[in-house]
This record gives structure tokens, C-alpha cells and sequence, in this order.
């Protein structure tokens, strides 16, 4: 009598590629995970907060229309 072979995922329904179902056991299902979505969601945080803040206290980045047109800065 042959041997099963065993496997990690079980009997496991296979979710459909691209849906929320395939993310959800990828990730959300497995503990080892967490660790990398929160040094990513840190990471994408920390850069969205660095470049907020070069482009709201940086003086050569001009947002605003009166210091955009003005050839030399004045302020």
C-alpha cells in the first residue's frame, strides 16, 4: 500500500487568481506574514511623510502661483 503524500496546505480550496479570496490566504492566513506587511505599510507611511514634508517646507519647490511665476525668490 502506498504512502500519502502529505502537504502544508491540506485540502485546502485553491482561490482564484487575482481575487481578494487568493490575497486574504496568502497573507492574512499566515502569522509570517505580518512582520512584512508592517515594515512595508511603515516604509510606504514613512516615505509618504518625508515627501509630504519636503514638498510643504522645501523653499525651492514652488506650489503656490505667485512664487511659481516670479523669477527670483524674494521670500
Amino acid at each position: 500500500m502506498p504512502l500519502q503524500r502529505r502537504t502544508f496546505a491540506g485540502h485546502a480550496a485553491k482561490a482564484e487568481p487575482g481575487s481578494f479570496n487568493e490575497f486574504k490566504q496568502n497573507w492574512l492566513m499566515d502569522v509570517g506574514a505580518y512582520p512584512v506587511m508592517g515594515v512595508i505599510c511603515f516604509a510606504v507611511g514613512f516615505c509618504g511623510f518625508v515627501c509630504t514634508r519636503c514638498l510643504l517646507t522645501n523653499p525651492d519647490v514652488r506650489i503656490d502661483k505667485s512664487k511659481r511665476t516670479s523669477t527670483l525668490r524674494t521670500w
